[in-house]
């Protein structure tokens, strides 16, 4: 089992002996009814610009809601907290591009606090 602990906003992954700092930026979607195909093929290009940016580490997951197809999950990350204000000003117009498919949208910002995961050796 890997365990990694927290020290003043950084990780230190105890098995590997590196460090690391992440935001996760979790999304929900709730698209128009019979908006859906658009909203994803719209989110893919999103995703792909957002992990293309300097911070990004580099993947985006969208997750469909599976009692409730038009209720749609997302998850980045990146190194850091994004301020830049032209990073922010393109991240905002391009998320309004996907509003038009949406009734419902919302977002959060999250700090990695715990987490464990299973070791090769543990396979």
């Amino acid at each position: 089992m890997q365990t990694l602990t927290k020290a003043s906003g950084v990780y230190r992954d105890l098995g590997r002996h590196f460090l690391m700092t992440r935001v996760w930026t979790v999304y929900t979607w709730t698209t128009k009814p019979g908006r859906d195909t658009e909203f994803v093929e719209a989110w893919r290009r999103f995703a792909s610009w957002i992990i293309k940016q300097t911070s990004s580490k580099g993947s985006a997951r969208l997750f469909r809601d599976r009692s409730e197809p038009t209720h749609f999950f997302s998850v980045d990350s990146w190194d850091n907290e994004m301020t830049d204000p032209r990073f922010r000003d393109e991240f905002n117009d391009r998320l309004g591009g996907l509003r038009r498919f949406l009734t419902n949208f919302a977002s959060w910002s999250l700090a990695l606090e715990a987490e464990e995961r299973r070791s090769e050796s543990d396979s």
